[in-house]
């Protein structure tokens, strides 16, 4: 069912600079997953001030805030009634157009996203009830200020890799434009265990019922340093299964385990799931047994791709927001749809995943991601929670990946650190 409503509304009249050299502005329609229109953006190119020849990058943005006013015939657009966040969403598009090789930027075009306006307003809607439900239960335990805290939020589809939600933020305004979703880089903490937990599975053939000790260990850091890497609760519980020990996050399992896979192996297999590889060769992800732990800063969108490949069986999908570009008489520009094996990677066997996902379900019923789930979900799930001192996380996915990421710990109470 779409929430979203298709509404025709007047607005009020557009910001434009008064310039008489400029006869029209340029547009930018953006349309959903279904092809239904839901947002306008003018802008001037920079012709229209002095400069005959236009640049994009230098462009003036008109659609929002500006001190000019200048009547425009159009008056009334559609827009479809996804949540005022979204203007992250589309700011984040605009970015990734300027990064697209286009023969002509400087002319009105149709930009068909992959923007979802029910998933959109299910985690908007979640971030929401979560704020107000942990204000409640804190007002009576310590005071605090949730007008400090932030929050970021990415849902993505699980066959496609397109982007269906994203947020970027409590609330979005001209003053309020960063987007954490995407430009945040926190550290992700136990949330990357289930890919540890993989490659143990894969290369040392373990399985759910295999044995391991729950008790304190120590390795040599980077720097020749004893690391004595401890629990989140102080004490051990001894002989553990594998699947007992990622339910309930233990640490000194997972940091046996990249003593017995190898942190060569581990941060390599880390970049290709992040996708970084390509981007920042070895130099952010280091070969540091602190790893195992989640000792990396991602965004939440670079975590989200990361466990689209738990989603999709496997096999990594990049993920993208733009499906096509066409001009205003309907040809197309440019076309990002995905084809089937196309950019495609395998990384896990889907025996591996299956496993994967089942220890996944756990982890929100009846392991440290259960508190979380209880009171922001009502459908069944595979996930895994994380916190660091400032920051907690949740990703978990279903049909679609949601990866959440709060900018102070006490937002969420989630435990796996």
């Amino acid at each position: 069912m779409i929430f979203g409503i298709i509404i025709l509304f007047l607005l009020d009249l557009p910001v434009f600079p008064i310039d008489d050299q400029c006869r029209n502005p340029v547009s930018y329609r953006f349309y959903s997953k279904d092809d239904i229109l839901f947002y306008t953006h003018y802008f001037f190119p920079d012709y229209c001030s002095s400069n005959s020849q236009g640049n994009f990058s230098e462009s003036r943005d008109i659609g929002r805030n500006s001190s000019f006013v200048r009547p425009f015939e159009e008056k009334e657009i559609y827009r479809n009634r996804i949540p005022e966040t979204a203007g992250y969403f589309i700011d984040y598009c605009l970015g990734e157009i300027r990064n697209i090789s286009l023969k002509e930027r400087n002319v009105s075009l149709d930009i068909f996203t992959t923007i979802d306006p029910e998933y959109q307003k299910f985690i908007e809607d979640r971030a929401k009830i979560h704020f107000i439900e942990k204000k409640k239960q804190d007002s009576s335990k310590q005071p605090f200020d949730f007008r400090n805290t932030e929050i970021a939020a990415i849902a993505l589809d699980v066959t496609t890799g397109g982007i269906r939600g994203m947020i970027g933020g409590k609330n979005y305004s001209a003053e309020n434009k960063y987007n954490r979703a995407v430009s945040s880089r926190r550290q992700i903490s136990s949330t990357i265990k289930p890919f540890l937990y993989a490659l143990a599975i894969e290369s040392k053939g373990f399985l759910p019922d295999s044995l391991f000790e729950d008790k304190p260990v120590s390795m040599l850091d980077r720097e020749g340093l004893s690391w004595k890497p401890k629990n989140f609760y102080p004490y051990y519980l001894g002989k553990v299964t594998l699947k007992k020990a990622i339910v309930v996050s233990i640490n000194t399992v997972a940091v046996q385990l990249i003593q017995m896979t190898g942190v060569h192996e581990m941060a390599g297999l880390s970049r290709r799931i992040f996708g970084i590889e390509e981007v920042s060769p070895g130099n952010r992800i280091m070969d540091n047994p602190s790893l195992s732990l989640g000792s990396i800063d991602l965004t939440p969108l670079e975590l989200a791709a990361g466990y689209l490949v738990l989603a999709n069986g496997g096999i990594r999908t990049p993920v993208f927001s733009v499906r096509r570009i066409s001009d205003r008489k309907g040809v197309t520009l440019a076309d990002f749809e995905p084809v089937s094996g196309d950019r495609m990677k395998r990384i896990f066997s889907r025996t591996t995943v299956s496993m994967i996902i089942d220890f996944l379900k756990t982890v929100v019923t009846e392991g440290t991601a259960k508190e979380f789930y209880r009171r922001n979900l009502d459908f069944e799930i595979a996930g895994k929670s994380g916190s660091s001192p400032s920051d907690s996380w949740f990703a978990g996915f279903t049909t679609d990946t949601i990866d959440f990421n709060c900018e102070n710990k006490y937002a969420l109470r989630l435990h796996g650190k």
